[in-house]
């Protein structure tokens, strides 16, 4: 078995952006060659959900509305954790015996005494709030609540919410 060789480009040839040692490699990029300087901003974007409902409320009365559940702990919004945040979504999963029925599970800025942004369904995975960085005061403590909005008229119904996570979303700029 003979090794194939394959003639190297000149570097005349390349017009686009010099390519320097070598730092591009067919289809790949050889590591510890991409420069940070060199990324369009937000370039590369990831969801961290942070738990902050992880002790799951089912068979909540959904027949009156009003706060039903406040979560017994709270978490601090850091000045670190909103500049690095390119957004920030609250995101449940909410179940509901009757259909008529909606569920608001809030994130509550406990040192302001405001809501400061709520995913809201009658059911669902996964439902996502909008985006709540704008609304966020950095050093404030927060916490979880669950409020029924819409009370069902159905006797006998219920709510719950079996998590909750905030979503940090960081770009790499």
């Amino acid at each position: 078995m003979g090794v194939t060789r394959y003639p190297l480009i000149p570097r005349e040839s390349i017009t686009t952006d010099r390519i320097r040692d070598l730092a591009v490699t067919g289809a790949k990029v050889a590591n510890a060659t991409l420069e940070k300087g060199k990324l369009v901003a937000d370039t590369v974007r990831l969801e961290v959900p942070i738990p902050v409902l992880t002790n799951e409320q089912t068979g909540l009365a959904a027949t009156a509305t009003g706060v039903i559940y406040t979560a017994p702990y709270s978490f601090l919004i850091s000045s670190d954790m909103l500049q690095s945040a390119k957004a920030v979504y609250l995101e449940a999963d909410i179940e509901a015996s009757a259909t008529d029925s909606v569920t608001a599970v809030e994130l509550y800025d406990a040192t302001a005494g405001a809501v400061r942004g709520a995913a809201s369904a009658n059911a669902g995975d996964r439902v996502r709030s909008a985006d709540l960085k704008a609304s966020l005061v950095a050093g404030n403590e927060h916490t979880v609540r669950v409020n029924v909005t819409t009370a069902s008229a159905t006797a006998g119904a219920t709510t719950g919410v079996r998590r909750a996570a905030l979503i940090l979303v960081v770009g790499v700029s």
